[in-house]
């Protein structure tokens, strides 16, 4: 079978099941076409056109006009009786009307700012004492010989056709605009008003009990009700396509409505597969395995039926589609199986993040931070990785990293609490040179990390790392570090070189949550609770847990260990502006600009260089420190006369500091850094 299918028409085509790997649909027509099931690796969909078939589309924006249309007559039709039943003006009947319109003008506004479901159950509550209400007036005798039954029911049920013209005219607005643009809205919205004519006219002409007919101010009204319905839907509709999150009700019920007919993936393998610059709409791609699948410049996307698919996160999304996240937050996001080729995440955040074998080739990773960032299986191969903060990142052995561009990293995310970032290599004059980052990062791709939080309970541990070693016992696992974080625990574990740390990982906790906190002889662990190695490991980990903070482990396989120093000495004059300082500069960090950081760099580079020179007293250190911390304090500012005059001085005080000494190794050092310095904060020196 060919699987050459390059400019074709393929509307309505159906592919169910079939085995397309490698298949070639660039440029194709594919619009309705059904690939449920089908195998689409590495398919080639690049500027192919998806979503409803043109006949579809068309009874899709006719059903939508005559759904709005539909929601108006019966809106003003519905009003018509309210005002005619409120006619005789009698003072009860006035107090049900204007509470009733009231209640309605509530309801509109939370809509716009709260969203549908939200207002419809405020609504709900509202609108059972307006029922309330109508049945005791007309019961007293205030609505003149009316039936008080027959009021209360009018009364409820106006207020739900309020809520029915709201969501049947946002649904077919949102429907219209995202298949045939805002014409289609124009006209949706055109029938929806004309609808509001013969509703008003027939609903005028119902008589209720012995009231006399109105006259044409209650058709006015009746025009009116239904007519700011109608409008209020159509804009609920376009907040909806906009991407409001209050409006998600709106917008997932329109996308289940356009992927009935549209371009079905529902189940599809689509992994490596190329959507470069195609046109995604009316789309359903439920349950299908997305795993590096590539989605860079999209042409359009809208009505995309995403599932539990990482494209239902709009961030992730926009990234995808254009390639920039430069210094944003992605912390504890799924990017599991992304495809970032060529992307620029430099000071992005990805802690606690999952990047399990996404493509990171040829990323600009440079100063993101990886704190307990999952990168099992991930591709780094030439990313540059300079600058980046790496505290118990997640490499494994399947983490590709050949050839990756980075001069130093930091070890950990600098905090008040431990303002040290532990730069590699630690002399701030020394880099990396080509191959060495990555021998010095193969020793941890082999170690396991399984992190503990919330509450670590050692038998339960104790188990789960027992039953792993039982389980595989070709990992080969060994032990080589507990680390108390905190209130929390880390264990490091060596492993053989081909494993699959995910699967190891996922086991491990499966069993841990099992077990924790249970009693013994609600599970039966007895059997399990009397190994000596489940004791003795248990007795390992309550020691690791209630032991004071201890010297800085020397043991190679806890270099990114992040253990609490020994008490600081007494604190002098000294220690406390390197504080300040040290303090100072991580504010700067904090602002996660690039423009920033790289000032922030310089300033621990230029601190690094004074603290190693040994002809500085300990005045001039405390001189030149302050003028550190003011050059950092100046950089969280946008600068005014005041402070640039503050910066400049400061910047003039440490060149003449550096000058007046006699070895010119720290000078010249310092003459690099000082110019880099002055030229981000707009200054000459």
């Amino acid at each position: 079978m060919s699987t050459d299918f390059s400019g074709q028409n393929l509307c309505g085509a159906s592919f169910q099941n079939q085995d397309l790997r490698g298949a070639d649909f660039s440029r194709a027509d594919v619009r309705s076409a059904d690939f449920r099931g089908a195998n689409l690796a590495e398919a080639n969909f690049s500027h192919a056109r998806t979503g409803l078939q043109g006949r579809w589309a068309l009874t899709l924006i006719v059903g939508c006009g005559l759904l709005s249309g539909s929601c108006a007559l019966i809106s003003a039709f519905m009003g018509s009786i309210v005002f005619n039943v409120l006619q005789n003006l009698h003072p009860g009947d006035i107090l049900i009307g204007v509470v009733e319109v009231v209640v309605l003008g509530i309801f509109y506004g939370m809509t716009v700012r709260q969203g549908l479901p939200k207002a419809t159950g405020a609504l709900v509550a509202m609108g059972f004492w307006v029922v309330i209400l109508a049945w005791a007036t007309a019961w007293a005798g205030a609505g003149a010989g009316s039936n008080p039954v027959i009021i209360a029911v009018i009364m409820g049920v106006a207020l739900a056709i309020g809520v029915g013209t709201t969501l049947g005219v946002a649904v077919s607005a949102a429907l219209a605009m995202a298949v045939a643009g805002f014409g289609a809205v124009a006209a949706t919205e055109l029938l929806a008003l004309l609808g509001t004519i013969p509703g008003a006219m027939a609903g005028a002409n119902v008589q209720i009990g012995t009231i006399p007919l109105p006259g044409n101010e209650v058709k006015l009204l009746s025009l009116i009700w239904a007519g700011v319905g109608a409008m209020v839907g159509t804009y609920v509709g376009w907040q909806a396509l906009s991407g409001d999150r209050k409006q998600a009700f709106i917008y997932n019920l329109a996308i289940a409505l356009a992927a009935i007919k549209g371009t079905n993936f529902q189940g599809a393998n689509l992994s490596y597969a190329n959507f470069y610059q195609a046109e995604l709409k009316g789309l359903d791609l439920r349950r299908a395995v997305l795993t590096r699948t590539q989605w860079f410049r999209l042409k359009r996307y809208s009505l995309v039926r995403t599932g539990n698919t990482y494209l239902q996160d709009a961030q992730i999304r926009r990234l995808l589609i254009t390639g920039q996240g430069a210094s944003q937050d992605f912390r504890h996001k799924n990017l599991q199986g992304v495809y970032l080729e060529g992307a620029n995440l430099a000071q992005a955040d990805f802690t606690g993040a999952v990047l399990s074998y996404a493509n990171l080739v040829n990323t600009d990773l440079t100063g993101a931070i990886f704190k307990q960032t999952q990168l099992d299986g991930a591709d780094l191969t030439r990313a540059s990785l300079t600058g980046a903060y790496l505290e118990d990142w997640g490499v494994t052995n399947t983490t590709r990293l050949d050839f990756i561009d980075c001069q130093y990293v930091f070890l950990h995310v600098p905090t008040p609490e431990q303002p040290n970032p532990r730069r590699k290599p630690d002399n701030y004059r020394e880099t990396f040179a080509p191959g060495d980052f990555v021998e010095f990062i193969k020793p941890i791709s082999h170690t396991l990390d399984l992190y503990h939080t919330q509450g670590v309970d050692p038998r339960s541990i104790a188990i789960a790392y027992k039953k792993l070693e039982e389980l595989y016992p070709e990992a080969c696992l060994e032990l080589v570090a507990l680390e108390k974080r905190g209130q929390n625990l880390l264990l490091r574990v060596k492993t053989a070189e081909v494993v699959d740390h995910s699967l190891l990982s996922a086991e491990y906790f499966h069993t841990y949550n099992q077990f924790k906190f249970m009693p013994d002889h609600s599970i039966g662990l007895s059997g399990i609770l009397e190994g000596d190695r489940v004791r003795n490991l248990e007795t390992m980990i309550l020691t690791a847990l209630t032991r004071p903070p201890s010297p800085r482990n020397t043991d190679p396989w806890a270099v990114f260990g992040s253990e609490k120093p020994t008490p600081a000495p007494p604190e002098t004059l000294l220690t406390r502006t390197q504080r300040l300082t040290h303090h100072a500069i991580i504010g700067l960090q904090s602002t996660n600009t690039p423009k920033a950081l790289k000032l922030a760099e310089f300033l621990q580079q230029l601190q690094t260089i004074l603290v190693a020179t040994s002809e500085f007293s300990e005045e001039d250190q405390i001189t030149a420190l302050e003028q550190i911390r003011i050059l950092a304090e100046v950089g969280l500012e946008n600068p005014d006369s005041s402070h640039r005059k503050a910066a400049k001085t400061a910047l003039h005080l440490l060149k003449g500091s550096f000058m007046d000494l006699s070895t010119p190794a720290p000078l010249m050092d310092a003459s690099e850094v000082l110019p880099k310095i002055a030229t981000l904060l707009g200054l000459e020196l």
